[in-house]
């Protein structure tokens, strides 16, 4: 981001059609606050704009030194949502993901958001994530993570970040039961 006379300069991804491509996109928001980080790391920037796409952005940058540590260790993802996807009764937008991620975080502390078209391991390219920031050595791991927090299947899962190879053998589902 790029503070500019009292604003702040975000790159939004923005997708082009029905496609899983995005190019980033320039979005001018109000100035940040900066906040500090839970995990006990370096002041982030959080914007108060009042664009949730800007918002997501800013967190998703804010959270990036986390996030990038966790490429190559298990861990859980509570959330994927995209502007227009339809899942659990709701049409989600990016208020409705920002509000998803915020209450996620409030709940678990070290929850971060990434945008899924920066790792080779998604199959789309165009989500906001919520993952848990406490890498952990094995897939079974992470799923036992979001068994003793009481997600069912389809709210958290096993992930392996990674900025190569592909999606095979980087998640592993848990079963319904």
């Amino acid at each position: 981001m790029l503070a500019v006379s009292g604003a702040v300069l975000a790159v939004v991804h923005a997708s082009s059609g029905g496609g899983s491509t995005s190019a980033p996109v320039a979005v001018a928001a109000p100035a940040a606050d900066a906040v500090a980080d839970p995990s006990g790391g370096a002041t982030a920037s959080v914007p108060v704009a009042s664009d949730p796409a800007a918002q997501l952005q800013a967190r998703s940058t804010a959270d990036s030194a986390v996030v990038e540590g966790l490429v190559g260790s298990w861990i859980p993802q509570l959330s994927s949502k995209r502007p227009g996807l339809v899942a659990d009764g709701q049409t989600y937008d990016n208020a409705s993901i920002l509000a998803e991620h915020q209450a996620l975080r409030a709940a678990h502390g070290d929850a971060r958001l990434l945008w899924t078209g920066d790792f080779a391991n998604y199959r789309g390219h165009d989500f906001w994530a919520t993952v848990v920031g406490d890498p952990m050595p094995t897939a079974a791991a992470a799923n036992a993570w979001c068994d003793s927090q009481g997600f069912d299947a389809d709210h958290c899962y096993a992930v392996r970040l990674t900025h190569s190879g592909g999606p095979e053998g980087n998640s592993v589902q848990r079963p319904h039961r």
